[in-house]
């Protein structure tokens, strides 16, 4: 069944124009099992939106403070570090993906010295 993107859904704050490129890029992998690493959840709300989403999909969400998102499911994982500590990413990895991310979603610091160095 394929599902859209919508602004607002979840609560979530990515405007409807990141959606609409989003799904551009991954509606062709919508019901592929695939492993989404976010950078940046904020409060949360985008992991449910990615999971619904990618409905065989694992969510991975990083941020410097926990999100407290409500209903997270078996396939919804959250960690709470810093995007630029390679070590602290290393270990997501490990734990998460260890055969790699398909996707990475960096909406976490929005400083191009430290995206560079996730």
């Amino acid at each position: 069944m394929k599902k859209t993107l919508v602004a607002g859904q979840f609560g979530t704050d990515k405007n409807q124009v990141y959606l609409d490129n989003y799904e551009r890029l991954f509606s062709g992998i919508q019901n592929e099992k695939i492993t989404l690493l976010e950078l940046g959840i904020f409060r949360g709300e985008s992991l449910l939106l990615w999971e619904d989403y990618f409905s065989n999909g694992t969510i991975v969400g990083v941020d410097i403070h926990a999100s407290g998102v409500a209903n997270k499911s078996s396939r919804i994982f959250e960690f709470e570090g810093y995007q630029q500590d390679t070590d602290f990413l290393d270990t997501v990895a490990q734990d998460v993906a260890p055969d790699g991310f398909d996707i990475i979603i960096d909406d976490a610091s929005h400083i191009g010295d430290i995206s560079k160095i996730t």
